[in-house]
């Protein structure tokens, strides 16, 4: 039986804190019958995490009292614990029982229930540098497919994504675009990404090449264990990291298992020292590699949970990205980012992730969608992709062609993004104070 219901149903709240006592709405949408109040409705409230009875339909759990009131049925039910809970609604029909529909909430602690759920892609490219789509449509096409937030980070080039973010300047929207890049040291083949950073670390380098070289010197002084290259680099990497953070921005270290001239990206010891000392801000734990190469993700996953447990399971920054050069062609929108955090503020995002608030999502077109991350924000985030981001795409669906439109000369379109900024982009989810 479907359990995803957002297209005929619409269930408020579908998140609320645990242990409280909450009321549930169930009102049908376009196209499913109202609830008859003639019919004697009840509903069998199931804690997915609990122990059940699974001696016929007795279940651990109460019957919530059940009222139909203008076709909607609405019930009160408290909350237990953090977990999904799903009720089955069913009518009796003589001497038989009929399941009309399943019906999804998720409980979340304090911490969580206190955090909005933000879709974002970290690290894109444009025709600033090897893309194949001009800044500003990049970012209305990644609204368009559900994302909240989002930085072009075009190879050596910061003012891709300034371009984008002046495309819009006056115009309203729900979507967050920050300044972004792709750095690339001389004589250093780490990847490296500037998410948010208030200025272009490329052009620093640029700008006093000798400055940097002699700045990434005095820290290979420092760096034992690691000789030749490796310390180089190592080095070169603190260095840009630093400088990132300085402007505000996330570090992050980009596809470590990406081939390069057949073979990684980094090197084992470079990225030994990476999770021994974590310079960055975060790792792409997956990047943008199609599904002939998606052992180079799983190999970063691995090497991930490895450090994890090394580290006695405290959290290190996790990002997904889909390193798209064309928002029509291969890896656009197959992998994101979901960030539990306050706000789409540079400073919350980047504060969520560092503090492993985040989950990676992998997402090829027809293959079932896999996320990763810590077992706590992975379960609830395969509910909300379940049960909230597809009405949630849809409203930033309707985002997208009105942010086209306005790149196109729509004169209207500015206006109609300002009638629709602020809305609520989580339907289901309660306006909370936050």
């Amino acid at each position: 039986m479907a359990v995803f219901q957002h297209q005929r149903f619409e269930v408020f709240p579908k998140i609320v804190p645990a242990g409280s006592e909450q009321r549930i709405t169930i009102r049908p949408l376009g196209g499913a019958a109202p609830f008859d109040e003639r019919r004697p409705w009840y509903v069998m409230a199931v804690a997915r995490d609990e122990v059940i009875d699974r001696a016929g339909e007795q279940k651990v759990g109460a019957r919530p009292a059940v009222s139909v009131k203008g076709g909607a049925i609405s019930f009160s039910h408290r909350f237990s614990g953090e977990q999904e809970h799903r009720f089955v609604l069913k009518y009796a029909d003589g001497d038989r029982t009929v399941e009309r529909s399943v019906f999804n909430v998720y409980s979340l602690r304090e911490d969580l229930y206190a955090r909005w759920p933000y879709k974002g892609d970290l690290h894109l490219h444009s025709t600033h540098s090897d893309g194949r789509t001009p800044p500003a449509f990049v970012a209305a096409r990644a609204r368009e497919i559900g994302m909240d937030f989002l930085a072009l980070t075009d190879h050596y080039d910061y003012s891709g994504s300034l371009e984008a973010i002046e495309a819009f300047k006056g115009v309203e929207l729900n979507a967050a675009l920050f300044p972004g890049e792709e750095v690339h040291p001389p004589g250093n083949w780490v990847h490296m990404v500037n998410f948010g950073g208030s200025f272009s670390v490329n052009k620093l380098i640029r700008d006093d090449e000798a400055a940097y070289r002699a700045a990434v010197a005095e820290i290979e002084k420092t760096v034992a264990g690691l000789d030749g290259l490796a310390r180089r680099q190592y080095a070169s990497c603190r260095w840009v990291y630093d400088r990132i953070r300085e402007g505000g921005g996330l570090a992050i270290l980009c596809h470590p298992y990406w081939n390069y001239w057949h073979a990684f990206s980094v090197s084992e010891a470079e990225l030994a020292r990476h999770f021994e000392e974590w310079p960055c801000d975060a790792v792409e734990l997956l990047g943008g590699f199609p599904q002939r190469d998606a052992e180079d993700n799983m190999l970063m996953v691995a090497r991930w949970q490895e450090a994890i447990a090394r580290r006695g399971g405290r959290p290190l920054g996790i990002v997904g990205a889909s390193d798209a050069h064309d928002t029509d062609g291969e890896l656009f929108g197959w992998f994101y980012t979901i960030v539990f955090s306050p706000s789409a503020s540079l400073t919350d995002l980047a504060a969520s992730i560092r503090g492993g608030l985040s989950v990676a999502v992998e997402a090829y077109p027809n293959c079932p969608v896999r996320v990763f991350g810590s077992f706590r924000l992975v379960k609830y985030a395969y509910f909300l992709l379940r049960e909230v981001f597809g009405p949630h795409d849809e409203l930033c669906a309707e985002e997208g062609r009105l942010m086209r439109l306005h790149l196109s000369g729509d004169s209207s379109a500015a206006w109609r993004l300002g009638e629709l900024a602020g809305r609520h982009a989580w339907p289901g989810l309660p306006e909370l104070s936050r």
